[in-house]
């Protein structure tokens, strides 16, 4: 009988371990980014926009999603120390990057000499390029 009780205790403990680890994932948002992307040599005829990025490459976009954390708080922390550049007010987007992170959507986007991001121009960062490449290459 003192056996039967003690397994039955050791159920009753398993069990609200389980379910209180459960419900501490669940307040848990992922972080995820995805990157869509065309070759940085695809040439146009006009400057292809951040918003008009899909419909303008079509079936030639290439889509890859991120799930690293360590990855998706790189992206984070690369928009932070961007650096404005007041003299551009077009880029031409290849690669188009959707970050979800505390229930929001960051969008940048990227050509070969500049980044946008909510509508302003900032000057390219290599080694958020590199990254990038290096993610791509990966694929």
């Amino acid at each position: 009988m003192k056996n039967r009780n003690n397994y039955t205790k050791f159920s009753w403990l398993f069990l609200l371990l389980l379910v209180s680890y459960n419900c501490t994932f669940q307040n848990k948002t992922m972080n995820t980014a995805t990157i869509k992307y065309v070759s940085l040599n695809i040439m146009t005829p006009i400057d292809v926009s951040c918003e008009n990025f899909e419909k303008a490459f079509g079936k030639q976009v290439i889509i890859m999603n991120i799930t690293d954390q360590k990855d998706v708080d790189y992206l984070l922390n690369s928009i932070k120390k961007l650096s404005l550049d007041d003299d551009i007010k077009s880029a031409n987007i290849r690669i188009k990057i959707e970050i979800n992170h505390d229930k929001t959507t960051d969008i940048i986007c990227l050509g070969r000499f500049h980044i946008v991001h909510n509508g302003s121009f900032y000057k390219m960062n290599p080694k958020l390029m590199k990254f990038i490449k290096r993610k791509i290459e990966k694929k």
